[in-house]
């Protein structure tokens, strides 16, 4: 009875696929696996064009980037990824951040357009700062610095130049071992 129903609501070009089915379960499961993901590769499409067409115009910042914030945790109810190791996580997590920033600047009046170019500038600045955090020293065991910036290997810099370590001809600091 159930399979029938099923098959009735159907249209007979889906329904002609499940008529060799056994059971309802399988019935609602063949077409679970073909139309779920289609269904949410549709919302996707539709929830990432909805996110670039969203304009500022009459709306204060704060109204423009909620609704974005909206539209964006939407969009994460959809979007499945597989992680192989928690550092995907950090870099997807980033990779969204930074997307998410430029859908925002996108999308401000043209009188802010300083502010998306500072926002540039700070983004990028900012995923420079990111990526200290991806690094590790083999001398020390520590985050945040390599082998060629150890203090503890090469001593601490004489300067608060942030062109340590590669100031040309000019030697590097010594570690003082005893």
């Amino acid at each position: 009875m159930i399979m029938s129903w099923l098959w009735d609501l159907m249209d007979p070009a889906i329904s002609d696929t499940c008529m060799f089915l056994n059971t309802a379960k399988e019935i609602w499961d063949s077409i679970h696996q073909t139309y779920s993901k289609a269904r949410d590769a549709a919302q996707v499409y539709e929830i990432k064009v909805k996110t670039s067409a969203t304009k500022q115009r009459s709306r204060t910042v704060t109204e423009y980037a909620n609704s974005l914030k909206n539209l964006w945790q939407e969009l994460d109810h959809y979007w499945v990824f597989e992680k192989k190791c928690s550092e995907d996580t950090v870099i997807l997590k980033n990779f969204i951040e930074k997307d998410q920033v430029y859908d925002f600047l996108a999308g401000l009046n043209p009188k802010f357009d300083r502010a998306q170019e500072r926002g540039k500038t700070n983004l990028l600045r900012v995923s420079g700062r990111d990526n200290k955090d991806n690094l590790w020293c083999t001398y020390c065991k520590k985050r945040r610095h390599t082998k060629g910036r150890c203090w503890k290997l090469n001593g601490k810099p004489s300067t608060s130049s942030r062109e340590w370590g590669n100031q040309g001809g000019q030697q590097k600091s010594q570690a003082h071992l005893t």
